[in-house]
């Protein structure tokens, strides 16, 4: 079989989460994209999912997504309110750029990002 994978994801080393997580040093701002949306998830939910489909390849292109878009100020507004020391951090709504990069699944959705960001800081916390 050949699987093409299509998917998104944030994570710690690089991208908005990153991006985020380095704003925690400086007292500021940062702004989040009201219209942007998009259905990916956090890298370890992401390779969990990549993991379980090496024993069983479903073929052909898949959408791995999560089942409920999002948009990058919400994801911003989850991560302030999960990790410590973000109290500093403003998250001002912007309304430009409107795009939508959503993924529609067609295979077992994602956790959506809320469920899979709490996960992920309680595993770092461990």
């Amino acid at each position: 079989y050949v699987t093409v994978v299509r998917t998104s994801f944030i994570g710690v080393d690089h991208g908005l989460m990153a991006w985020f997580l380095q704003s925690l040093h400086v007292d500021g701002f940062v702004g989040g994209w009201a219209n942007a949306i998009w259905s990916g998830s956090t890298v370890d939910e992401v390779a969990r999912r990549l993991v379980a489909m090496v024993d069983d390849p479903p073929g052909g292109i898949v959408h791995l997504a999560t089942e409920k878009p999002i948009s990058k100020w919400e994801v911003l507004v989850h991560l302030k309110q999960l990790w410590p020391g973000a109290d500093s951090i403003t998250v001002n709504r912007t309304e430009t750029p409107r795009i939508n990069r959503a993924l529609i699944p067609n295979v077992e959705p994602l956790p959506h990002i809320e469920s899979a960001l709490a996960r992920y800081r309680l595993e770092q916390a461990e």
